[in-house]
């Protein structure tokens, strides 16, 4: 995918594969940490990436891309090569890059969505007429070759507008451009959790905030708060941080200004998530289930 796969793969696979194993409790909490991602994307992920065969460390090794699930598609297994990054000498796609990649997907412009498509098409290069034929043989298996000739001859018409043999990627975004916007954006669209999905637990949650026994509005004193973290100092309160959407970044600066003191770091977290929502309107139901979420039910509690 070119200068598009540089925003998700890299070093950061290493470092953070070096801090976590897939045997430890915060593998999918210290991924959603450091990719922004939701606990629910990191866990649908994780079950997707150990389909494709990845080790017990975590990591696909580049082996894996020459059976199937990855080899039963030549596109398939491209894409994926594409997120090989370099661990201990070895090249591999980590869980890291391939969250980055399916994180990118689903947020990236539609206009970089369909140039990363014509990139992976021939690396970048314009595609001659040879190749287009090839990869509609590919496409369509089943067809005669007359019909694949047919329909290579009627695509280069269409999309090879300067008659130069060749089709760039100018001309294929043009192209794909003049599909109906509808049909376009169904195409392209990305989800890592399908839509039926989250409104299924939008709805949910909605008749469950109902029937909590918990008040949907009510000031949040500091003094409850620090009390939250006073209880809380001793657990996994990343998990908590990260289903109030706090970002990696924001958690990285949070705990510099209170170092080796998780007791201040909570608080100042929970002081943060506060303000966010204004401090005569932070509901204390949305913590209350994210505590409960995290198992933190004896603390979670002090909200009733």
């Amino acid at each position: 995918m070119g200068a598009y796969t540089s925003s998700f793969t890299g070093t950061g696979g290493e470092t953070l594969s070096s801090m976590t194993h897939p045997s430890r409790a915060d593998w999918i909490t210290a991924h959603a940490v450091a990719t922004d991602l939701a606990i629910v994307e990191v866990d649908r992920l994780w079950l997707r990436f150990q389909q494709l065969g990845c080790n017990e460390d975590g990591v696909l090794e580049l082996e894996v891309l020459e059976r199937p699930p990855a080899s039963n598609s030549v596109f398939a297994k491209h894409i994926l090569s594409s997120f090989v990054t370099t661990r201990e000498n070895q090249e591999v796609i980590t869980f890291e890059a391939f969250l980055g990649a399916m994180k990118w997907a689903e947020m990236a412009p539609e206009i970089d969505k369909i140039k990363a498509i014509f990139n992976m098409i021939n690396n970048g290069q314009p595609v001659t007429k040879e190749l287009l034929y090839m990869i509609l043989k590919r496409t369509y298996p089943d067809e005669s070759k007359d019909s694949l000739s047919k329909l290579t001859d009627l695509m280069m018409n269409e999309l090879d507008d300067r008659h130069h043999g060749l089709i760039t990627q100018f001309q294929f975004v043009k192209w794909v451009k003049k599909l109906p916007e509808e049909e376009l954006r169904h195409l392209l669209e990305f989800r890592i959790v399908p839509l039926e999905i989250t409104q299924e637990a939008h709805r949910l949650f909605s008749h469950r905030e109902a029937e909590a026994n918990v008040p949907s509005r009510y000031l949040l004193s500091d003094a409850v708060l620090e009390t939250i973290a006073e209880k809380i100092q001793n657990m996994d309160w990343h998990l908590l941080s990260n289903k109030l959407h706090f970002t990696g970044q924001e958690l990285e600066l949070i705990q510099r200004k209170q170092p080796y003191n998780p007791r201040l770091q909570i608080y100042d977290m929970l002081k943060s998530w506060k303000q966010r929502e204004g401090k005569n309107y932070a509901n204390p139901a949305v913590l209350y289930r994210a505590m409960q979420e995290c198992d933190m039910n004896e603390a979670a509690q002090l909200l009733t």
